[in-house]
């Protein structure tokens, strides 16, 4: 079967998605936000579990974590960068990412010298279970009522082919 693009882009795309990922942002956040709250009063952690938790935001950038409250003070940030488990989670972050990045280029590069999926298969066979096993079915479109509806629009001009 030949690849297109698309077809090309789907196989990236499921082997990626077959890759393992761990969402280490999320982590970062979370332990930003859970050591933010225990060095907070207990009236704030208090008032974070009643009702400030959906005003809390909390983001990453490459030399640490900050938490924001942006609904309650207009772009105020608390910066946390002295945080070493959490740049240790935003250094796994990066490196995965590269990784991914790479594999991804690497994959799309083999994938261009490809025009077959049996070239695939051959240079490839792991990445066998990811192609597609029959061809895509062309079919015509149903045209039923067609020349019914033309005619009844007036088809042909010149009143030929009327039944």
């Amino acid at each position: 079967m030949r690849l297109t693009a698309d077809l090309k882009k789907q196989i990236v795309s499921s082997v990626m998605a077959d890759t393992k990922k761990i969402d280490y942002l999320e982590q970062a956040n979370a332990l930003v936000k859970k050591k933010i709250l225990a060095a907070s009063p207990k009236v704030i952690r208090d008032a974070y579990a009643h009702s400030l938790a959906a005003f809390v935001h909390t983001s990453t950038y490459r030399e640490g974590c900050y938490i924001s409250f942006p609904a309650l003070f207009d772009g105020a940030r608390l910066i946390v960068t002295e945080d070493t488990e959490s740049a240790a989670l935003l250094k796994k972050h990066s490196a995965q990412k590269r990784k991914r990045e790479e594999a991804t280029s690497a994959l799309e590069s083999l994938l261009a010298g490809c025009t077959t999926t049996d070239m695939v298969a051959a240079v490839a066979p792991e990445l066998t279970k990811y192609l597609p096993t029959d061809a895509p079915k062309k079919s015509l479109p149903v045209a039923t009522g067609l020349k019914d509806t033309l005619v009844a629009a007036g088809w042909p001009k010149n009143g030929r082919g009327k039944s």
